[in-house]
């Protein structure tokens, strides 16, 4: 190891697996491995469920990267539902807006529609805070636009070539999902709520209030994931991209109770999975592609059941896996 804390080969590292960790790690296959993943990203990254200080003892580093194959099968899993979920959202979303503003200009949008501040007292915190949020839209809806000119996107470049405003299909082209979240929460109640009814989602008979909060718990939700697997971070451990005791109680209620799933807490990356059936749904997604997607997250915990016989298994696949797999399947059944 180099004075700055790096590996001047390949072998210096695998010893220093071997010595510092007490993994097994030897030949030609396990070396390449070792080199595709990486030291910090993949063995450091792997070695702990939710705390660095809860470390899995890894005895030889197969069982490294049977742990690394779940977390990439998981991704490739999630990734392709989470992009059509964001268009779909983005798509309901421009429809809906452009309805209700009879316009498609981020202006009068902006003007128009980006009110939840209103709903509120004026002298109170969530007045203030939501109406820096409605600014903070305009000028990251400015910035993004001004960025893409500069990169030629062509969408943007048509309408600015051409003297025109770009409308907001075209915006939620190019900004990100978090500050198309910011969007959908500057919306003013009422706006929020047909996207809700638009997205066939259901907030009835749970605790959640108002419908509005729902669709923003829904993108912030998927955001986090979503920008986890883009980054190729850790997903297997939802601790390393959410930190679930900030997911809203009654949001969990919610769709635990639509989905008629028990103990949906946002602690497992199963329950990620629970919301993606359920928005897929309200998509008028077919239940045929619903349980080819629930086939393959079982397919994914069968392939590492087989491969990784460590105790802290039951760590990262929950003991009450297959009862919730089963709930969700009679939820796309019974639908």
């Amino acid at each position: 190891m180099g004075k700055d804390g790096s590996f001047k080969t390949i072998d210096s590292l695998m010893r220093h697996l071997r010595n510092n960790h007490a993994i097994s790690i030897g030949g030609s296959t396990q070396k390449r491995n070792l080199k595709n993943i990486g030291y910090f990203h993949g063995f450091k990254g792997y070695r702990y469920i939710i705390t660095p200080r809860n470390k899995i003892p890894f005895n030889n580093f197969n069982e490294v990267m049977a742990l690394n194959r779940f977390d990439m099968n998981l991704k490739s899993l999630f990734y392709s539902q989470i992009m059509f979920i964001e268009t779909a959202l983005k798509n309901y979303a421009a429809e809906i807006v452009m309805c209700e503003c009879n316009s498609s200009s981020f202006n009068d949008i902006y003007n128009k529609l980006l009110t939840a501040y209103k709903a509120y007292p004026s002298n109170s915190d969530a007045y203030k805070q939501l109406y820096l949020l409605r600014c903070k839209v305009r000028d990251d809806t400015h910035s993004m636009l001004s960025f893409n000119y500069s990169k030629n996107t062509a969408s943007v470049r048509h309408y600015y070539n051409s003297d025109r405003p770009v409308p907001i299909w075209a915006i939620f082209e190019v900004i990100s999902m978090g500050k198309f979240g910011n969007f959908i929460k500057a919306l003013n109640i009422s706006t929020k709520q047909k996207i809700v009814d638009k997205l066939s989602l259901n907030p009835c008979n749970c605790k959640i209030k108002s419908k509005n909060r729902l669709i923003v718990d829904v993108v912030f939700a998927l955001n986090s994931l979503r920008n986890a697997i883009a980054h190729n971070h850790v997903i297997f451990d939802v601790s390393r991209f959410s930190e679930p005791k900030n997911i809203r109680g009654d949001f969990k209620y919610c769709i635990s109770q639509n989905t008629g799933v028990d103990d949906v807490t946002f602690e497992s990356i199963l329950d990620y999975l629970v919301l993606i059936v359920y928005l897929l749904k309200g998509l008028r997604i077919s239940k045929t592609e619903l349980n080819r997607i629930i086939r393959e997250f079982e397919k994914c915990i069968e392939a590492f059941r087989a491969d990784f016989q460590l105790n802290e298994y039951n760590y990262i696949v929950r003991t009450n896996t297959r009862t919730k797999l089963a709930q969700l399947k009679a939820f796309v059944k019974n639908s």
